[in-house]
């Protein structure tokens, strides 16, 4: 499988709710540093996740 078609399936497979610990498994990586260059997340889905995961949400 090509490098991109894997970082392709990463990113989707993040977006799609998976953890990066379930990525690093699929990949077949020892660490997660090997699973990091496959993954660039796009400022829109940082932005995305860090409204859904923050604690702040509890508070308001």
């Amino acid at each position: 499988m090509s490098a991109t078609v894997r970082h392709a399936f990463a990113l989707e497979f993040l977006r799609n709710g998976a953890s990066a610990f379930s990525l690093q498994k699929t990949l077949g990586h020892v660490d997660i540093s090997m699973t990091k260059r496959y993954v660039a997340l796009a400022d829109e889905d940082l932005k995305r996740d860090h409204i859904k995961a923050s604690p702040l949400n509890k508070l308001i």
